[in-house]
């Protein structure tokens, strides 16, 4: 994890060295106005329930966090968290510790007493378990951080609260802008912080590891991955290597934003910046310069006639008919073939005999009952094709024995599908309607 040292500006400090002028300007004295913006800041943090999400950066290396903080007026903060960086990685936690408001050249927000949640990102430790850093030059050994951990803050100078409910922090240390936004009393902290986990594993998945981002001004369209919160975008008529620009970013209940402007870099050199991505309806990705989409350019469909993915039908997940019909199948299969019960029923692709297949996946079975159909997309809409000849001998068999089986295979011929998706650029989940009859429908998870 590479380090930086970062100054924090002078300003502040010689602005508050104006004394003499200040005294001028307002009517009262430099004191006061401190003492006053104190107490607003408490005012202000403990209102309306004092919950507040935190969306905190620690240093450049590392993506940023969503913390949730309940203040109160007794000294008393309750952080809520689910990041990896405790004794059970992403496990949702909560811990009460201690906070005030001081002045130093302005008035700050500290964590001033000791938070295992909080403080892990400033404690100065090496930092251990099972996502530190390694180094892949030296066999993947650890790095020792000993003296600076993940160089956080814990301190912050209050920066701008004129809105009531959100409020802009600069870390006295790294000096990064740490924005809270603030939130109903009566959230659920879990439920909130494990639907900013969905969505963030709805954007990059090593399942869908490239995305696209076209520049709304040029047309340009450029190409990003993502590795644990750090964002790398390369044109795509540019150099992969040379034209890469990195910057770490968080991912908010609302979208994802980086820590500054990202400076992408276009193939003719020329730059154009980034600060934010809104999320959208059907979980894109959206700002006023660019947006997100999937490698993909005729639709879903093309995600099950494509040689890459393996799709499993998920039980007891679409409409009473189809499931009635699925579970008739799966309590026949299972009582026909005691010995090889029912596992999955999986679409993918045959590399063998290079065509694509529907297989039933049986426990202790070694060659799976196999059929192979012949997928097409027309207007963006599935056929599915399945053969009832075409298949290995264990398929042919199972045919011939299970009549649930035939009913659901002219289920799946008989009807032609649209697809959509929870999750815009992530689409590992994907619901197949029926255009003859929209009341029937089931999903399918990418293996």
């Amino acid at each position: 994890m590479k380090k930086s040292l970062i100054y924090l500006p002078l300003a502040a400090m010689a602005f508050a060295a104006c004394d003499n002028t200040q005294d001028l300007i307002f009517d009262d004295s430099a004191a006061e106005r401190l003492e006053m913006g104190k107490s607003e800041a408490v005012e202000k943090l403990t209102a309306d329930g004092g919950l507040w999400a935190m969306e905190y950066f620690s240093n450049s290396d590392e993506r940023g966090y969503v913390m949730l903080c309940r203040f109160s007026k007794d000294g008393s903060v309750e952080v809520s968290v689910n990041h990896e960086w405790q004794t059970v990685p992403y496990q949702f936690n909560q811990e009460t510790s201690l906070w005030e408001i001081t002045s130093d050249n302005g008035t700050v927000l500290s964590f001033c007493s000791h938070n295992d949640l909080f403080h892990v990102f400033s404690d100065p430790f090496n930092i251990t378990g099972p996502f530190a850093p390694t180094n892949p030059d030296r066999n993947d050994e650890d790095i020792d951080e000993t003296g600076y951990g993940h160089s956080g803050d814990y301190e912050f100078q209050v920066m701008q609260c004129e809105d009531h409910n959100t409020m802009r922090l600069l870390g006295k240390k790294r000096s990064y802008n740490i924005w809270m936004h603030r939130l109903a009393s009566d959230t659920d902290e879990k439920a909130f912080l494990d639907q900013v986990m969905t969505m963030t594993n709805g954007i990059f998945s090593n399942k869908f590891p490239k995305l696209f981002i076209t520049d709304k001004e040029s047309g340009e369209v450029f190409v990003a991955h993502s590795s644990r919160g750090i964002m790398n975008v390369y044109p795509e008529a540019g150099d992969s290597i040379t034209q890469a620009r990195e910057k770490h970013f968080i991912t908010t209940a609302d979208g994802i934003r980086f820590s500054s402007p990202f400076k992408v870099l276009r193939a003719d050199g020329s730059e154009y910046e980034i600060s934010e991505f809104a999320f959208t309806e059907t979980g894109g990705l959206v700002s006023d310069e660019a947006e997100f989409s999937m490698p993909i350019k005729v639709g879903y469909v093309e995600l099950l006639t494509s040689p890459a993915y393996n799709w499993t039908l998920m039980p007891g997940e679409g409409s009473d008919d189809f499931v009635e019909l699925f579970d008739s199948f799966v309590a026949e299969h299972d009582a026909a073939y005691r010995s090889m019960r029912f596992r999955s029923l999986v679409f993918g692709y045959d590399s063998k005999t290079q065509k694509y297949s529907m297989t039933i996946n049986e426990i202790g079975r070694h060659i799976m009952p196999t059929y192979y159909r012949q997928s097409s997309v027309n207007d963006g809409v599935l056929l599915f094709n399945i053969s009832k000849t075409d298949a290995n001998n264990n398929g042919l068999a199972r045919l011939n024995k299970l009549p649930a089986l035939e009913q659901l295979m002219d289920m799946f011929n008989d009807n032609e599908f649209t697809i959509t998706t929870i999750s815009e650029l992530c689409p590992s989940e994907l619901t197949l309607t029926s255009t003859e009859n929209p009341e029937l429908y089931f999903k399918l998870n990418l293996e």
